[in-house]
């Protein structure tokens, strides 16, 4: 999919030619919320056809709702999380940050 919305994000959003390659899934995710918001409150999205929209819905689904799907997944996912945050808090300690 990332593939797919490279030039439409890169329009919108003015991005670069080297920021448009590099575009991962995640900052992929993170442009596609904003086209969501954007279309929620009536904002124009010129650069996006229907086909293209609809996988901008796809990409924030898959990022959203699926996960979440699977309870032990979800889980597994917050319990993760709150593992990092405790390892970041020590390692600022231990860094005295």
């Amino acid at each position: 999919m990332v593939d797919d919305l490279r030039v439409p994000i890169g329009d919108t959003f003015d991005l670069s030619t080297q920021e448009e390659n590099d575009l991962d899934f995640l900052a992929e995710y993170h442009y596609c919320d904003t086209i969501q918001s954007r279309r929620f409150e009536d904002i124009p999205t010129p650069y996006f056809n229907e086909e293209e929209l609809a996988e901008c819905d796809a990409v924030v689904t898959a990022t959203l709702v699926e996960p979440m799907a699977d309870p032990v997944e979800a889980r597994n996912l917050y319990v993760s999380k709150q593992v990092y945050i405790a390892k970041d808090r020590m390692e600022a300690i231990i860094s005295g940050k």
